[in-house]
């Protein structure tokens, strides 16, 4: 167990977010809408924060991150309540909370696109760095991006699953209990399998408190895993933070 957990010291999170966009879809010209709701929502709004960038920052690094992972969204279809869902790394929370809706200022500026009306939920998330748990390597913006979004090797099958975290385990312990409920998820998961799962876990700021995102080969791996999740209790945890439940 790491030192991290033993101190009950809060979790730190990358400087990257999960963009998570869920729509419904008119039932015909789904090509279209796909390419002016969505595609051009995110090139717009990309373009709109370049200048700023590069006058911000001098790291060629960092300016091919942006330009190579952030802001391109991969789009899923989807079974339930929604019919399409865009998945994207960002930056910011604007893009979410601000721009993503219905009849948004880029939609409104394309000549040769009648805009339309879609039920719609935006999420932008937090990606905690989970290299606190012994064994877990430090998230890689370029490695996530490549075995999950990128359309060349991405896998066909796609979860969103939202964690609600006990309210009475949370009061008084906040990010000291969602420390070590990351670590049990972690170990319950256990690590990626090249071309039949990979996940994004990340901190959500809405009714729950984790959202992961499952990619995988077939519904029947992301079903077991989410079952394994499912099964978790207080007992699941660390030691330490158990015991520091009982002193309080």
């Amino acid at each position: 167990m790491s030192n991290q957990i033993q101190d009950l010291q809060p979790f730190k999170s990358s400087d990257l977010g999960l963009f998570i966009g869920m729509m419904t879809m008119p039932f015909e010209n789904e090509d279209e809408f796909i390419k002016y709701e969505i595609e051009s929502v995110f090139k717009k709004y990309k373009i709109g924060l370049e200048d700023k960038f590069y006058n911000e920052a001098d790291n060629n690094n960092a300016k091919a991150e942006f330009n190579d992972y952030l802001y391109k969204p991969a789009c899923y279809y989807l079974l339930g309540s929604f019919d399409i869902a865009a998945i994207s790394f960002v930056d910011d929370f604007h893009l979410a909370t601000q721009k993503f809706h219905p009849f948004n200022d880029f939609v409104l500026q394309e000549k040769d696109y009648e805009p339309v009306s879609y039920t719609y939920q935006a999420l932008s998330c937090s990606i905690p760095n989970l290299d606190f748990i012994p064994n877990v390597p430090p998230f890689s913006l370029k490695d996530t991006y490549t075995k999950t979004l990128n359309e060349a090797s991405k896998l066909p099958f796609i979860a969103i699953t939202s964690i609600k975290l006990n309210n009475f385990l949370l009061i008084g312990n906040g990010l000291d209990f969602v420390a070590p409920v990351l670590e049990a998820i972690r170990e319950k998961l256990g690590a990626w399998k090249e071309g039949k799962l990979a996940y994004i876990i990340t901190q959500s700021y809405g009714w729950n408190e984790l959202t992961i995102v499952f990619f995988a080969d077939s519904f029947q791996t992301i079903n077991e895993k989410i079952l394994s999740i499912r099964s978790l209790s207080l007992n699941d945890l660390s030691e330490q933070y158990k015991e520091s439940i009982k002193n309080n």
